[in-house]
């Protein structure tokens, strides 16, 4: 963005909404993004977790299953 077209934004739209786009710009790119990539982490690691634990009483299921087969 070179500087004549902000200075032609100011004019027109005055220069608290021009800062306020600016501000709105700053906080999507460096407050909202990097929150939402940690979330998406976050998530990601609980989905994981799950699947590993689903795994694992499958596991479980089958050795219960073949204990009760033999003890009959």
């Amino acid at each position: 963005m070179n500087p004549e077209s902000v200075f032609r934004a100011i004019e027109r739209f005055g220069l608290p909404l021009v800062m306020l786009v600016v501000i709105l710009y700053w906080a999507k790119n460096d407050v909202v993004m990097p929150l939402l990539d940690a979330h998406f982490k976050v998530v990601q690691q609980i989905v994981r977790g799950q699947e590993i634990h689903s795994e694992k009483l499958d596991t479980i299921g089958d050795k219960l299953e073949e204990l009760i087969r033999v003890s009959k």
